[in-house]
Formats: structure tokens, sequence, C-alpha cells
């Protein structure tokens, strides 16, 4: 491994969240695991677009929300990464993401 370069590693590059009851007041936090393999500090963003166009598409609310879309993990770590779905409908939801 070399000292210099990064390592993100995800949990998979999928991810189906919990089923959550529809009309629920308030949506459980769900996790998304990112882990650190370098051996320097890393900082992560998620680009927020996709999610900006799902609330469009689903009269402006808010079925996937990222509750920490910028962060740094430390080297050797797991981050949690915290999030929230809220389904309109019983119906699958994707949202493609680039980290």
């Amino acid at each position: 491994m070399h000292p210099d370069r990064r390592y993100l590693h995800f949990a998979s590059l999928q991810h189906q969240f919990e089923a959550v009851e529809i009309g629920m007041q308030e949506a459980p936090i769900q996790l998304y695991e990112l882990y650190n393999g370098g051996q320097k500090p890393l900082e992560f963003a998620f680009d927020l677009r996709p999610l900006e166009a799902l609330r469009n598409e689903q009269f402006a609310h808010s079925v996937v929300e990222c509750l920490e879309h910028t962060g740094t993990v430390q080297p050797g770590v797991k981050h949690l990464v915290q999030w929230k779905f809220s389904p309109l409908e019983e119906k699958v939801y994707t949202v493609p993401f680039i980290y």
C-alpha cells in the first residue's frame, strides 16, 4: 500500500435501505458505511443533485435525505453516514450517486 494514496472502501456499490412504513411522521435514521483503508485522513462528499431531482419528482418530498453529505474519515476507521428514507408509495426508488 502506497502511503500517499487514498483508499476509500464502500460496504457495497449498491445500498438498499430498510423498509419504512409509508406516511411515518419521522423516518428512522439509517446508516451507510465508509471505510478509510489508507494511512491519511480522507475527505468525502456526496453529490446531492440526484436527491434534489428525486425530491422534485416526488411533490417536493425528501424521499431520501443525506444527513451528512461531507466529512472526514480517519485512517483505519469505519465512518457511518446517516440517511433518512421516507417513501411516499410502495415502490423501488433508485438514486445514482457519485462520491
